[in-house]
């Protein structure tokens, strides 16, 4: 019997590992080679400003919540109350290290607690992109280049040589006639799929009158930005 379901298990992963293999082949697209230059810087600056960038730069704390996890980001002091299940974090973003971490709100072991961190950093980092993306062109280590998409239009490539969690990772985005993005297409290092096409979508303007796209849809899964606050300390 054990032998029996050794076989079935060890056919359902070769057949999982076959059917990402299949996709990956068949939805795989080489990332495009950009043009960088005046243009691209163009492009790029009229996309944050439709959003309101300078709103956001000056806005003081932002709440928002993904995948079950509460955020609350403070900017002036680089620091994100961050709680999920049982456990709250505060993090130090520029030293997780040095992050407080509760479970039930109690103290925790110091490994525990620089794990907890670690992950919160991680989980900040990812989450928060997902939510200020746009934001993100002109961060240091950024290269943005023109490409002319399949439908004619042009879409603007950024590319992240360094910082974050995978310096590297790349997104072409789709913008509308206004410069409003409608997605990107991502290459990057967690996604075994290269080039695979997220919809930023359902747009909400903050208190603080910047725009924040509250879902976005990756083929059939769909993320939810909910709960979205922006303001300053009085």
């Amino acid at each position: 019997m054990i032998k029996i379901l050794s076989r079935i298990v060890v056919s359902i992963l070769i057949l999982l590992f076959l059917s990402i293999l299949s996709l990956r082949l068949i939805l795989n697209k080489k990332k495009p080679e950009g043009i960088a230059g005046p243009e691209a810087e163009r492009i790029a600056y009229e996309m944050v400003e439709h959003l309101n960038i300078d709103a956001y730069r000056s806005t003081d704390i932002i709440e928002w919540h993904k995948n079950g996890r509460k955020y609350r980001w403070n900017k002036l002091n680089q620091r994100a109350f961050i709680q999920y299940d049982s456990i709250s974090i505060v993090l130090n973003i520029t030293d997780y290290q040095k992050s407080r971490v509760k479970i039930n709100g109690r103290q925790i072991d110091q490994n525990l607690k620089d794990e907890l961190s670690e992950k919160a950093y991680k989980y900040f980092i990812n989450d928060s992109f997902w939510v200020f993306a746009p934001f993100k062109v002109f961060d240091k280590g950024t290269k943005r280049s023109t490409v002319t998409l399949d439908n004619g239009k042009t879409g603007l490539l950024v590319e992240y040589t360094s910082g974050g969690v995978t310096p590297g990772d790349s997104y072409l985005w789709h913008l509308d006639s206004v410069y409003r993005p409608t997605g990107f297409q991502m290459w990057t290092k967690i996604i075994p799929i290269d080039g695979i096409y997220a919809s930023w979508e359902n747009w909400t303007t903050t208190e603080n009158d910047f725009l924040i796209s509250q879902k976005h849809k990756v083929f059939f899964y769909t993320i939810n930005i909910d709960s979205i606050q922006a303001f300053n300390v009085p």
